[in-house]
């Protein structure tokens, strides 16, 4: 199974539709786990997932913890 496939049979198991803007995503996880430790990086993507559904702005909300890094 390919990345892609895997974010598409993913989204549709936990009913959600696959991320936009991957890279950018992907991109601030890796900062986060080599700026800050590896593990918290899914683990801030997860609270970044939550704030989003809860009404945050994404692109806002990557920029306010780029900013902490």
């Amino acid at each position: 199974m390919t990345g892609d496939e895997w974010l598409v049979a993913a989204a549709e198991a936990l009913g959600v539709d696959p991320p936009e803007g991957q890279d950018d995503l992907l991109d601030l996880t890796r900062e986060i786990a080599h700026g800050v430790e590896r593990r918290m990086g899914p683990l801030t993507l997860l609270m970044l997932g939550q704030a989003v559904g809860a009404g945050g702005d994404r692109e806002a909300l990557v920029a306010r913890l780029r900013a902490l890094l």
